[in-house]
């Protein structure tokens, strides 16, 4: 039983993390412009959105799935803002250089420096991705059809259960989102600069008329 729940629970985390949308679109660019621990980060902050939700449709939190109805039509609105500037910064912003070799005397205050800037980065890339993942209520409808349709259902009192649940869809997105900027990094090194600045320039621009779509829908 329990090994059945956590196979529904992968194939679940995998379902609603394969159709393409602004946040895979941002997962991909990243990974081929600044570098596959970013795509990785991407990843992992729209695997943990997709969690949340898994969470609540599981469990028919009722309160918060009120709320998320509620507000769609708001949420919708501040997401498109969001995600059509955030089409405007990645249409404007250059691919990611590599440093030129520091000097001996120089080089481990450079290093401190890039490591430090890197972590933000990477961080920021995180959030964002998480951000634009839990501005989407549609993904909790999405969750709880897909649940049941493979009958999960959890008793708010079955910590175990509800463990299994959790740590199946994690897996299940991460088998998605860790393995596209894993496979699109293998692009990266046959890409030159200019097919890099393309790729921002493309995927802000499909990343705006996603933010348009969203942001129209509200209305």
């Amino acid at each position: 039983m329990s090994g059945m729940l956590f196979a529904k629970s992968i194939l679940a985390g995998l379902a609603l993390a394969a159709p393409a949308g602004p946040v895979g679109i941002m997962c991909v660019q990243r990974t081929l412009t600044r570098g596959r621990d970013h795509g990785l980060a991407s990843g992992l902050g729209a695997a943990i959105g997709d969690t949340f939700f898994a969470f609540i449709a599981a469990l028919g939190i009722a309160w918060v799935s009120d709320l998320l109805t509620t507000y769609q039509n708001d949420i919708y609105r501040y997401g498109g803002v969001l995600i059509f500037f955030m089409g405007i910064y990645s249409l404007f912003s250059k691919p990611k250089q590599d440093a030129p070799p520091a000097t001996q005397t120089t080089g481990d205050v450079q290093d401190l420096e890039a490591k430090s800037r890197r972590a933000a980065l990477l961080w920021a890339d995180g959030v964002s991705a998480l951000t634009l993942t839990v501005t989407n209520p549609a993904s909790l409808l999405a969750f709880a059809s897909v649940f049941a349709m493979l009958g999960v259902f959890i008793d708010p009192a079955g910590g175990v259960v509800l463990s299994l649940l959790g740590s199946g869809v994690v897996v299940g997105g991460c088998v998605w989102w860790l393995g596209v900027p894993m496979i699109a990094g293998t692009l990266r090194s046959k890409m030159g600069p200019q097919h890099l600045v393309w790729v921002n320039r493309l995927a802000g621009v499909i990343l705006m008329v996603f933010g348009v779509i969203s942001f129209w829908s509200s209305f």
